[in-house]
């Protein structure tokens, strides 16, 4: 298995990159619609509103710059410790063993559900019969069927 090392953010994948220059320039966008709503009720002119909007935009630009690339990092960072925990336990069989035990749990659990629904099932129908036969009644219901050879007999 070959070491996974982290890369300087600038020599990252082209499509990461694009994908921060679009994240940062939606949140730019947002923020300016945001503070443009905020400030052009109160100013008279277009150009003073646009002036007025360009001040907080361009003081926030450096933190949303920075708040994009450190997510990438932190989500990176991230992906690279679960990848590797990941291999290990597939290297140890863990991860196999347990999504095959999982697996066969399920099976032998539906198994037993079914199990035990039937002797709950062959149970009344036993009784019904039986109650039945004390009064004297003919029975012809069939038993329930056996979930393990998928028959009627008792």
């Amino acid at each position: 298995m070959e070491k996974q090392t982290r890369v300087p953010i600038l020599s990252a994948n082209p499509t990461l990159i694009s994908l921060e220059i679009i994240i940062i320039f939606c949140t730019t966008a947002i923020y300016a619609i945001f503070v443009g709503r905020h400030v052009g009720p109160k100013e008279a002119e277009t150009m003073d509103a646009v002036i007025e909007t360009v001040g907080p935009v361009s003081d926030s630009i450096l933190l949303i710059i920075i708040s994009v690339a450190a997510l990438f990092e932190i989500g990176g960072e991230l992906m690279l410790r679960y990848t590797a925990v990941l291999a290990k336990t597939r290297a140890e069989g863990k991860a196999e063993g347990i999504v095959e035990g999982k697996a066969e749990g399920i099976v032998e659990g539906k198994a037993e559900g079914r199990a035990e629904v039937y002797k709950e099932w062959r149970a009344d129908w036993e009784r019904r019969r039986q109650e039945a036969q004390v009064k004297g009644i003919p029975f012809s219901e069939p038993p329930p069927p056996n979930p393990e050879t998928n028959n009627h007999k008792p």
